[in-house]
């Protein structure tokens, strides 16, 4: 029998559980998988939220948008989040509370800022699926579509939002 007529008996025999698969895979690469990830969970979380700096999401955007353009090359940017914590450790640096509401507040004097100090009409956005360093501008859990829809209403009320035939 073939691999995967031996995973779709499986998945017969189990009513669809997937992860009863496991039966298929050596105890022993389980035995590694857990004891690895009970150290992350129990040592590297727990000094993450102890030791790495953080920063006021709000200060953070405030920075951004005193900014000034250098030259006429420069381009805006703008982020919903940031936290490196997960590749750098207690050497990452992670923003403290974001918020859509304050994203929306800082995010719409940039792009005022963009039109009329940086004459652009275009601003970066830090990042659209960054998920490692919580750079990502997609629905979750915390917030659903907020960053999203603040950004929509934003273009809207600014006369900014781009139209399509």
């Amino acid at each position: 029998m073939e691999p995967a007529e031996q995973m779709a008996v499986v998945r017969r025999e189990r009513n669809g559980k997937l992860f009863k698969i496991k039966s298929l895979i050596p105890g022993w690469v389980f035995k590694v998988f857990e004891k690895i990830m009970f150290y992350l969970m129990e040592h590297v979380s727990r000094k993450l939220d102890e030791q790495a700096p953080s920063f006021s999401y709000e200060d953070i955007w405030k920075r951004v948008v005193e900014k000034s353009p250098k030259n006429e090359k420069e381009i805006p940017g703008a982020f919903s989040d940031w936290d490196n914590t997960v590749r750098k450790g207690k050497r990452g640096t992670y923003l403290s509370t974001p918020d859509p509401e304050i994203f929306k507040k800082y995010f719409r004097e940039l792009v005022k800022k963009a039109k009329s100090e940086y004459k652009k009409d275009m601003i970066f956005f830090f990042a659209w699926n960054e998920w490692a360093e919580s750079g990502y501008l997609e629905p979750d859990e915390q917030f659903g579509y907020s960053y999203l829809e603040n950004i929509r209403d934003v273009l809207v009320e600014l006369d900014e939002f781009p139209e399509y035939p």
